[in-house]
């Protein structure tokens, strides 16, 4: 499945669980974009110039989903 399909299907779990406090399904939820982030940016040039928006906007809505859970820029790794 590509990325931006997962992103929709992820949309209304994730605000679902997020709705009742569940943070451990919500990142059940995001987990499920492991498989499609990975192919996504195996198979992805995202700086080809007639693709360039629209490939950042996709992985702009991943770190967008994954912000409604925690800022995950506050882990140090």
């Amino acid at each position: 499945m590509g990325l931006y399909n997962a992103l929709r299907l992820l949309d209304k779990p994730l605000k679902d669980a997020l709705a009742k406090e569940d943070f451990t399904g919500a990142m059940t939820q995001l987990a499920e974009l492991r498989g499609p982030v990975d192919a996504y940016l195996d198979g992805v040039f995202v700086n080809e110039p007639e693709h360039r928006d629209n490939r950042l906007r996709t992985l702009a809505a991943v770190r967008d989903a994954m912000g409604q859970v925690a800022d995950f820029g506050l882990i140090a790794g």
